[in-house]
């Protein structure tokens, strides 16, 4: 198939174009510009065309269709670009890169490969051509978490730590059942998987290409885009492990403990300053914590039981931020966050799709109970000034409440059958009953917060409304999971192993034509047909251009950056969202702001030497981790003859929904 002709640009408007790019175009300019744009079509598509060259190319995975960059012939060649140029002065460039890229995180499946790249033999390629072998455990012996000590856990305080580390299906100290073989558990998974798709009727999308697969797996177990270096070493290793190998080099990597520490922290205690809140602190304390593979009951119980100030019990962080205004955010919080279950609207009334006790006001309330007499105080800090810190009250009673009928009614802490009555370590009582509960929700919700953050979806959605109103996509699967992270003493680093062995986390992310009605975000409930592609957080974003441009990763200058987009919420939950994508000054943050230019400042060799062709396939192994397609190639290689045509695609790439996505 021959591509379509060129299209001529007129000379007066090329040479407008070309100031606008270099930033050379005065206001009255500038306006002229606008005007012609406006009123004449053949204008706007060539001004169309040009801003589509600079910012948003077409992918296998995008959103544009072939002809969406027709090749273009300009009156002259454009100008070196100058520094300046990335910061495009018109709405219109920054409304087309939000829409493709808003449109790539939505789309289904990706765009197919133009019907004349059949002919070439280069369509897309398979990692090997070796059956995928079953799954194996580990060379090592799994290790079980660190198990520290704490006095409302008297049966764990007596046992010392195990002299050896057992064996992957042993149990330790804490276990309650025998745990299940990781291998064999897999297959299970696999097996529950395949006869969901074969009861829909329906085929899973292919295996991942090796380098979409890479990039996903460093976006979810570190945090951040891998590193050119670590493109070409992988790309490299032609041992069929080679994938097994990656994964437990990211597992036992200081990146991983970092990653989930940045997700718990925004979790408990959002983004935003919060007054008397180290955040900080709280985020170095849980880093520790996976670091060492402390197991999450001990984690989660810390969170709820901590007593002192945030400096030296960084836990009291979380309850620090959550117990203002009668401690109800921090009934919700601890409810929608550790135990998966939406109790916020019982406040006021019982639960509108599950009647009975279990659902209602009254549980609230009891709940709260256990936060009441907490409070947050200021005392003097070591190192001068004062520090917010968690004191229990001696003060017991009960707590009151005003039921919908007006009627005043008391009630003491109570979970799970039990009443609590003294006002002494209620909120240890609490952790306890929660972990010794049959439901296991904080085991369950940690989970399917953990399938999501691998998958895309959680077998449970919202991640945080577990119940019988909301029943699981694959129950069994959920049960089985949960087994086995109680079994193995709340592992954390071992059920990411377990899901990270699965095939669905080596399927692709791109929909096919028979599997496109797969799509959970548009509320159908998830055959899993494939890894479902994630948004990337703004964390990760800053974090990416930091690794693709080789910069090490600086957390207070992204905390500072992350800043910018953080919205506070005037409620009873202490909520906050991200200013929206389509958000003016976010977008333009993302394209022109200070990571951006430090990434392409370091890419940039500041020649006028002419591009070789290996430099297309150097410049999309760093921004997207793979090599560029035929279709690419062919068509992007008469645009970036120069270094600064390079320039210019580092730029597109870094700004494009590909890689504002986690595949």
């Amino acid at each position: 198939m021959n591509a379509p002709p060129p299209a001529a640009i007129p000379s007066d408007l090329a040479d407008a174009l070309h100031a606008l790019q270099e930033d050379r175009l005065d206001a009255a300019g500038l306006a002229t510009l606008e005007r012609r744009v406006l009123g004449d079509p053949a204008a706007m598509r060539a001004y169309l065309d040009l801003t589509a060259v600079h910012g948003a190319l077409a992918y296998d995975a995008g959103t544009l269709s072939s002809s969406a960059l027709p090749a273009l012939t300009l009156a002259k060649e454009p100008a070196a670009p100058n520094a300046n140029r990335w910061r495009l002065p018109l709405a219109l460039a920054a409304s087309l890169a939000l829409l493709c890229g808003l449109t790539f995180v939505l789309r289904p499946g990706g765009v197919p490969e133009p019907a004349d790249l059949a002919a070439t033999g280069q369509g897309p390629t398979v990692d090997g051509v070796e059956p995928r072998p079953s799954p194996v455990e580990p060379a090592t012996p799994v290790t079980p978490p660190s198990r520290p000590t704490r006095e409302f856990f008297p049966e764990v305080a007596a046992v010392p730590p195990a002299p050896s580390t057992p064996a992957d299906g042993q149990a330790d100290d804490r276990t309650i059942a025998a745990v299940v073989p990781r291998g064999e558990l897999v297959a299970q998974i696999d097996a529950a998987l395949a006869r969901g798709w074969s009861e829909a009727e329906v085929e899973p999308s292919p295996e991942a290409e090796p380098g979409e697969w890479l990039r996903r797996a460093w976006l979810d177990f570190a945090g951040h885009a891998p590193t050119p270096s670590d493109v070409d070493r992988f790309l490299a290793d032609e041992r069929p492990d080679r994938r097994e190998r990656e994964l437990d080099r990211l597992l036992s990597g200081d990146a991983f403990a970092s990653h989930l520490a940045e997700r718990w922290t925004t979790a408990l205690v959002g983004r935003a300053p919060r007054e008397g809140v180290d955040r900080s602190g709280l985020r170095d304390h849980l880093t520790d914590q996976f670091a060492r593979n402390v197991g999450w009951d001990f984690v989660a119980a810390d969170l709820i039981a901590a007593t002192g100030d945030v400096k030296q019990a960084p836990a009291a962080n979380f309850l620090v931020a959550h117990v203002n205004n009668q401690a109800v955010p921090a009934t919700a919080v601890t409810s929608r966050v550790l135990l998966g279950t939406q109790v916020q609207c019982m406040q006021c009334h019982d639960h509108p799709q599950n009647g009975g006790t279990e659902w209602s006001q009254e549980r609230f309330w009891e709940l709260n109970a256990f936060f009441k007499g907490t409070d947050v105080v200021r005392r003097p800090a070591s190192e001068g000034g004062r520090v917010a810190a968690l004191e229990a009250s001696a003060e017991g009673g009960p707590t009151f409440f005003e039921d919908r009928r007006g009627v005043m009614k008391a009630t003491f802490p109570k979970f799970a059958g039990e009443t609590i009555e003294a006002a002494d370590g209620r909120r240890e009582k609490l952790a306890e009953l929660l972990l010794s509960d049959d439901r296991r929700l904080p085991a369950k919700s940690f989970v399917n917060r953990a399938w999501a953050h691998l998958f895309g979806a959680g077998l449970v959605n919202p991640v945080d409304d577990l119940g019988p109103h909301n029943p699981a996509s694959h129950p069994a699967v959920l049960d089985a999971l949960t087994d086995r992270f109680v079994a193995t003493g709340y592992d954390v680093r071992d059920l990411y192993a377990t899901l990270a062995a699965t095939r669905l986390y080596r399927l692709s992310g791109a929909a096919t034509d028979g599997n496109a009605f797969d799509t959970p975000i548009a509320g159908k409930i998830p055959l899993f047909t494939r890894c479902y592609p994630k948004p990337l957080t703004v964390e990760q974003t800053f974090d990416s251009l930091a690794a693709v441009s080789g910069r090490p990763i600086d957390p207070a200058a992204r905390d500072e950056w992350v800043a910018g987009f953080v919205r506070r919420q005037a409620n009873d939950e202490n909520s906050e969202d991200l200013a929206p994508v389509t958000d003016i000054p976010r977008a333009l943050a993302l394209m022109n702001g200070e990571a951006m230019e430090d990434a392409l400042a370091v890419a940039s060799s500041g020649s006028s030497r002419w591009a070789e062709p290996e430099d297309l396939d150097d410049v999309f192994l760093a921004a997207l981790s793979r090599p560029p397609t035929a279709w690419e190639r062919r068509r992007l290689a008469p645009l970036v003859r120069t270094e600064s045509g390079l320039q210019d695609l580092r730029w597109a790439l870094l700004n494009s929904g590909e890689f504002a996505t986690v595949p």
